[in-house]
């Protein structure tokens, strides 16, 4: 089914697009290495929950699930457990306020401590609230806390986990921001200007970081996970559920496959990637995507 979102938010960059995993992708058909440890903020529900169960079907030894609903991590945990292909998996429900400088850093420690590395880090915590497609529609207050959650949450954890992630010298030190197609958007019914400014911003904040800790090894990438139904995509005017149809496992696949350490894919490092993509035909892209610096945001120019 074609959607109402334009060419040039990069929807469909590979010619073949995917709404539930493939055999590249198919978390049960990756072996991950051990130790593998991921900490996702914004696990309680939804795609961060279907991540958890990917990497814990793809065998990693630690998973630490964090956010701000106790009772539902609990419940991912769980399940999480019965997931796994390593039946030590090491799973930690932590509570986190993405938005909090003191709650993000004590996390950032706990993982420290208690874990001693860490392999990814996966930004999934995100807030909708009420569309407003004009700046001067809805409440200054709900602004504020989309760019509070969307980019100085991005911005939070990124300060805390990259030096773990980078002192993890066997790891795959690799940060992923759940982004979305909508950091292109300037218009249009799904066009909220509080989403699409702070996911854009997000989108830059990645680019930024992989630019600085390149040479450090560290991948960092924003990625849309599909158009997958979940308690903030519903918030979506009702027009866009039609395309809501993405399986919610195919990003947690995407994941696990971009994060595996047997290929090179720090070329893709501060790019813009979705979930939906042929990954063996965007890696026969390679050389096109770096050669003209693709999947950024830049200005136009004559």
């Amino acid at each position: 089914m074609s959607t109402p979102i334009p060419d040039s938010t990069g929807w469909q960059i590979t010619p073949t697009l995917h709404k539930v995993v493939k055999d590249a992708t198919d978390p049960s058909k990756i072996v991950l290495p051990c130790p593998f440890a991921v900490c996702i903020i914004g696990a309680s529900r939804g795609i961060g929950a279907h991540i958890a169960y990917a990497y814990a079907t793809a065998g990693a030894s630690t998973l630490v699930l964090a956010g701000r609903d106790n009772p539902a991590l609990q419940t991912v945990a769980s399940k999480t457990r019965g997931m796994a292909r390593k039946k030590d998996l090491q799973v930690i429900a932590a509570i986190c306020d993405i938005t909090s400088d003191t709650s993000v850093q004590a996390l950032a420690e706990q993982v420290r401590t208690e874990i001693g590395r860490l392999d990814v880090l996966v930004i999934n915590a995100g807030l909708w609230g009420e569309t407003a497609i004009r700046v001067t529609e809805g409440s200054t207050k709900q602004f504020q806390d989309v760019v509070d959650t969307d980019l100085v949450g991005a911005y939070l954890a990124s300060h805390y986990f990259i030096p773990i992630l980078l002192a993890s010298k066997t790891g795959a030190k690799a940060l992923i921001a759940i982004s979305g197609t909508g950091a292109w958007l300037v218009d249009g019914p799904v066009a909220h200007a509080a989403h699409c400014v702070s996911k854009l911003a997000q989108v830059r904040l990645v680019e930024h970081m992989g630019n600085s800790f390149r040479e450090e090894g560290l991948l960092a990438v924003a990625v849309h996970p599909g158009c997958v139904w979940t308690d903030t995509s519903k918030l979506a005017p009702d027009l866009f559920h039609q395309y809501l149809t993405d399986d919610p496992g195919l990003c947690g696949g995407f994941l696990v496959w971009l994060t595996m350490t047997e290929q090179d894919k720090l070329w893709l490092s501060g790019r813009f990637l979705s979930a939906t993509w042929d990954v063996n035909e965007l890696l026969q892209m390679k050389e096109a995507i770096v050669k003209s610096d693709m999947l950024k945001a830049r200005m136009v120019v004559l």
